[in-house]
């Protein structure tokens, strides 16, 4: 009795606990040796479960499991259950979707085990179901966060770095990549000095434990290298992230590349120093005055030109430089955005006059109007205009002078230019003249020339008759003289008289062959000695000179006649040259 009350008070907490238990369970029933198909139905299912799905009891047991999930997830709750069934698993988990009854779907945590008989063989598989739907709307969320950060993360317009407790990067976003030059690869896990600048290397190394004990920085600038070695300005703010026991996680950074702004206030300085030299090098006063006329700044042109101390130029009224009256009260009234250009009387601090040449103009300067001007000391000037002055009025009287003298030298120039066009008309004429008469000498010269040769011809044709007369006429009678002749001084005498014939007459021959060959006289006499058989000793006695003398005319004779070879003999050649 005590057993059967023990049996159904255990009973009533187990239904109680079934039931009221916060998870979805459920039984199924499986026959040994089928494979799982969807189509079971549950035995049992508790409250949890019904509401999960928003079936009642009888609803949810007539329902096979396969209508109550969704389909896309079913394939893969069956392989498990198989598996399950089969032996090869203890029991299975799965996030899946199921289907409510009002159409909506919703997701469950399944947890599937088996119940067991006595011989160990399946009997149920217990289905527990837990709501994840909630936790599933925050994963969504979460996701959508945080493709939404890392959207915003990777194209923010600044460059963010993440580096552990050793200063090693953990996380880079694509503006630090694309600002660096740099691949995702090439930058984590490596110390953020490598991409310093060398001169802040040291730097680094010495503030950064600061940064990690202050947990902040803002506005720090320094330098970096981009991947290909160009520098890159930086100003970096950033924080220390922490976990939830209050230990150092990462540091967050963001920088600016400031690179353009660095240059353009380098270039802002270095304009301001290059405005102030070429304002205290230039040859004028330079001055800034407000609309209350009072000095702003000069440069130290101004000052000296006035005698002023530099210091003492700000705040020094325009009228106490102004010496006319007329100038002073206009100064005041001058409109700020006006130009102008004037000559005025300046005064010096010793209260000395000089003229001024002043030209100004409205600018803008700390967020107000104000004139900007330049003086130039003109005394020097008005000088140079009076004595230029002067140097016109007498350059007018000698350039009334000259003119008077141009034109008396134009009028002469024209009365010789006439004459010296007559002349060459004259010359002209002359030289027409002269064409004409060096035509008619050409043509004497021609008639000379012919006249000459034929001089020439008949000369030579005189000089063969002479001699043919005289071997004709003279020849025979010396021959006939020669047998008549007795004694040895008529012959000697007579031999004289036949030598002076043949002198005579190879003189006449030798010009005849020889003309062409260029002889001096001297050698054509000797050439004649030669051919006669003579020896160089009876030529010498003869023509009374030294054998070698007679030596030298041979060895010209033999270049001038062309006997180059040593055998051939000179009296050989002039015979042929005369006969």
């Amino acid at each position: 009795m005590k057993e059967e009350e023990a049996g159904g008070i255990s009973e009533e907490k187990f239904h109680a606990l079934f039931d009221n238990t916060a998870v979805g369970i459920s039984l199924v029933s499986y026959p040994p040796g089928r494979r799982p198909t969807g189509q079971e139905k549950m035995t049992l299912c508790n409250r949890a479960m019904r509401d999960f799905f928003g079936y009642s009891q009888v609803e949810m047991l007539a329902k096979p499991i396969a209508d109550l999930a969704h389909p896309e997830d079913m394939a893969r709750d069956l392989a498990f259950l198989e598996e399950l069934l089969a032996g090869r698993r203890q029991s299975y988990h799965l996030e899946k979707r199921y289907l409510r009854k009002d159409g909506r779907n919703v997701w469950g945590y399944l947890s599937a085990s088996l119940i067991m008989d006595g011989p160990g063989k399946p009997v149920h598989v217990v289905r527990t179901v837990k709501d994840i739907s909630l936790l599933k709307q925050a994963q969504a969320e979460a996701q959508a966060n945080e493709e939404r950060y890392r959207l915003l993360y990777d194209d923010a317009p600044v460059c963010y770095h993440s580096l552990d407790m050793k200063g090693y990067f953990l996380d880079v976003n694509e503006t630090w990549l694309k600002t660096l030059g740099y691949a995702r690869s090439e930058v984590i896990g490596r110390p953020f000095s490598d991409f310093l600048h060398p001169d802040w290397i040291p730097r680094f190394a010495k503030n950064f434990p600061c940064f990690l004990d202050a947990g902040l920085t803002r506005d720090f600038e320094f330098d970096m290298l981009r991947k290909d070695g160009s520098p890159l300005s930086v100003c970096l703010n950033g924080r220390i992230g922490f976990n939830a026991d209050g230990s150092f996680r990462q540091t967050h950074c963001v920088f600016l590349d400031v690179t353009e702004k660095k240059l353009m206030q380098q270039a802002l300085l270095e304009s301001e120093e290059r405005f102030r030299c070429l304002a205290e090098a230039t040859f004028e006063g330079i001055f800034l005055y407000d609309d209350q006329g009072a000095v702003i700044d000069a440069n130290g042109v101004f000052a000296e030109m006035f005698g002023y101390a530099p210091g003492e130029i700000p705040g020094l009224p325009v009228t106490e430089l102004i010496a006319d009256s007329v100038t002073r009260q206009r100064v005041p009234g001058v409109a700020m955005a006006d130009s102008d250009f004037r000559e005025v009387t300046g005064c010096r601090k010793d209260g000395a006059c000089f003229p001024l040449e002043i030209h100004g103009k409205g600018i803008p300067y700390k967020g107000r109007l104000v004139r900007v001007a330049a003086v130039r000391d003109i005394t020097a000037v008005k000088m140079a205009e009076n004595t230029l002055l002067d140097i016109n009025q007498q350059l007018e009287v000698r350039v009334s002078e000259r003119t008077a003298s141009l034109l008396r030298i134009n009028q002469a120039r024209e009365k010789e230019i006439l004459e010296r066009r007559k002349i060459e008309e004259d010359l002209k004429r002359n030289e027409a003249e002269l064409q004409a008469k060096q035509i008619r000498l050409e043509e004497v010269n021609t008639a000379l020339k012919v006249l000459l040769q034929e001089s020439s011809a008949a000369k030579e044709q005189f000089e063969k008759r002479i001699l043919l007369n005289i071997k004709k006429l003279l020849e025979p009678h010396l021959d006939d003289l020669q047998g008549l002749l007795t004694c040895g001084e008529q012959r000697a005498c007579l031999d004289v008289v036949r030598q002076d014939i043949e002198k005579i007459s190879s003189s006449f021959a030798g010009r005849l062959s020889v003309q062409n060959f260029d002889l001096t006289p001297r050698e054509m006499l000797i050439a004649d000695y030669i051919r006669q058989g003579r020896t160089n000793k009876d030529i010498a006695r003869l023509l009374q000179v030294t054998p070698s003398a007679i030596d030298f005319h041979r060895r010209n004779l033999r270049r001038k006649l062309n006997i180059k070879r040593k055998n051939i003999s000179l009296r050989s050649r002039l015979l042929t040259l005369v006969g």
